[in-house]
């Protein structure tokens, strides 16, 4: 995500196309819940240290990430789907202690 964000901040052009494929390998739950924490490790952390850096757009970056994850952990309580409620507590678990890493290590950058 790091990569992505400061290609597209040094002015990259992206482009988007809708027709495009991307296909993960299959994994088992156990797998899956043990990526959790530290998917929202990676973007808490990412957006912190861009905040650091003077970055406002980090905020919107940060809003809508939190966004989805709320929006899904209220589908998972709306539709009774413990296992999605779990998974998106440990989704922003992850990312609230990579804000907080984010914002102790900034001071040394």
């Amino acid at each position: 995500m790091d990569l992505f964000y400061r290609l597209v901040r040094a002015g990259a052009r992206v482009r988007y196309d809708g027709a495009s494929l991307v296909y993960h390998e299959r994994t088992t739950k156990a797998g899956r819940l043990a990526r959790r924490v530290p998917y929202g490790y990676g973007m808490g952390a990412c957006c912190s240290l861009w905040l650091r850096q003077n970055d406002r757009r980090a905020l919107r970056v940060f809003r809508g990430w939190l966004g989805l994850r709320l929006g899904r952990l209220g589908d998972g309580v709306r539709r009774r789907d413990w296992l999605l409620v779990y998974e998106e507590m440990l989704v922003l678990g992850g990312t609230f202690r990579g804000v907080v890493y984010g914002l102790r290590v900034g001071n040394r950058l």
